[in-house]
Parts: C-alpha cells; structure tokens; sequence
C-alpha cells in the first residue's frame, strides 16, 4: 500500500475550518474606554470560548486556563489551553478588533481513532478490491499535536500489518504510512 494522502475532518469534525470566531465584546475589561491599558476580562471570556470550542469540536471542553492578564488592543496574541477527551487542548488566540473580538485557532487536533478506523478501511478495500479490519486502539478520543504519530493495526484474510498515522496539522489532515 503506498503512503496515504491527508485526510481533512477525521481529527478535529470542522473540515478545513480551525478558526473560531468567539464574539466577546462583552468581554473586554476596563474603566473607561478611553483608557490606554485596556485589558481583557477573562475571567467573562473564558466560558464563552470554552462554548464556541465544545460546539465545534462536538465534545465538552472544561478547564479553561489562559493569561491573568490580556491586552484588548486588535492584534494582541495569547495562548489559552482547556481540557478536552482528558488532554490539554492548546489555543492560539488573537483580540480581532476593540470590542474584544476573538479569533480561535486550535493548535492541537481532536482526532477520533474510529473515523480513522473507518477511513483507513475505505481506503484499503479501494487500493486493494477487498474488505480490511482495522484497529488503532482505544475508541477514545485524543488530543494530539501535529508532528505526532500512532500505529494502527490493519489486516485482511490472509496478512497484518501496521500502518502509521501521522497528524499533519489542527484541522485533522492525516497522512498514512505501511510500516511492517
């Protein structure tokens, strides 16, 4: 079998899309608006991100942790974590203009071993005209950081072999590769 092209919404369920949108104007923090050190409420923005992720990733986020202390101007980058599957799940996120905007964009996948279970079986009985059993292990989901790797175990009637899968990137791209 030749090394598998990426595959986009096993991991994370958004397709192409990592990016979210968290509208928290609500959020930002200061006295006066004119003052020069406004600062994110955090403490208000939090849940709502927690929200918007749990929405997208189409599992419960708890946990959040971020910076005490945020900026509110446009342009200001942070890195928030929260908990998801049992696993940090790592948050890059960005004050999109002055009413405290967010842009969120997972730095880590969510991918689901039994879509990728279900896309290596396709795959196989494509390239090879015959039905494959896979197996990566617990059904559980997990939060992986591109670069990482796992195996899974695939076979038909008469062989076995492992494959690993590489995650690529946040959006859930994954690349498969026959290792014995």
């Amino acid at each position: 079998m030749a090394a598998g092209r990426s595959r986009r919404g096993l991991a994370v369920g958004l397709g192409a899309v990592v990016a979210i949108v968290v509208a928290v104007a609500a959020a930002v923090a200061f006295g006066h608006r004119s003052h020069p050190n406004r600062s994110l409420d955090l403490v208000r923005a939090q849940p709502m991100i927690v929200r918007a992720v749990s929405q997208q990733i189409g599992l419960a986020a708890t946990d959040p942790r971020c910076p005490a202390t945020v900026a509110a101007a446009p342009g200001t980058r942070f890195r928030c974590s929260l908990t998801a599957a049992g696993r940090p799940l790592r948050l890059d996120v960005s004050v999109r203009d002055a009413s405290g905007s967010l842009q969120v964009r997972l730095v880590d996948a969510l991918v689901r071993p039994t879509q990728v279970e279900a896309d290596l079986r396709v795959r196989l009985r494509t390239a090879f005209k015959r039905s494959f059993t896979v197996a990566c292990g617990s059904p559980a989901p997990r939060v992986l950081p591109p670069g990482s790797r796992f195996q899974c175990l695939a076979g038909d009637a008469t062989s076995r072999r492992a494959v690993e899968v590489t995650v690529r990137d946040a959006g859930g791209a994954l690349g498969y590769r026959v290792v014995s």
